[in-house]
């Protein structure tokens, strides 16, 4: 006698352009607008990409302080392998971040050419072209970049060399 089983595997894929805003609390708004964004779920593997993408965002508070974001991507993609492992590449892109707040200050600026990621568990490793330079301090963080060379210590701890980085998240 022959049994078998048929398994089966959901799988969702969506294609779109996209505006998103969101306001996370009364005095703060983020949002982006790009061209196309697609997503696959395949069972527990998650992969989503976008093309050509703009955010912008802010804050201001007379009991948090003020912080703000300007960043533009020509496109990245994720693989999320059921949360085991997070694999990540972008194409060029290029950002702003300023703040000064009730948990600390930071002023960064990046661009980058090209890079990917790979993070499993605590642990991420990044290998990519990027000029990243700046400075935060925090609560729980400090760190210094200068063209993509620096490192950070706190919850987050790296150490960067032109632009490629190894990280550990102490708060996974």
């Amino acid at each position: 006698m022959n049994h078998t089983k048929e398994a089966t595997i959901p799988v969702k894929a969506a294609v779109n352009a996209f505006y998103a805003s969101e306001d996370e609390d009364e005095d703060e708004w983020h949002g982006k607008v790009g061209a196309c964004e697609a997503e696959l779920d395949i069972g527990e593997m998650r992969m989503r990409s976008q093309l050509v993408q703009m955010g912008v965002g802010g804050m201001a508070s007379i009991e948090r302080g003020v912080s703000g974001h300007v960043d533009c991507s020509l496109g990245k993609s994720e693989v999320d392998l059921g949360g085991k492992l997070k694999l990540e590449g972008r194409f060029p892109n290029a950002s702003l971040a300023a703040g000064v707040t009730d948990k600390g200050f930071k002023v960064m600026t990046t661009a980058e050419l090209i890079g990917g990621s790979a993070s499993h568990g605590q642990i991420t490793a990044t290998l990519r072209a990027a000029a990243d330079t700046g400075v935060e301090i925090c609560q729980d963080q400090v760190g210094v970049q200068f063209l993509g060379t620096g490192f950070s210590i706190g919850r987050k701890t790296s150490i960067s060399l032109f632009g490629s980085k190894f990280e550990w998240d102490f708060d996974k």
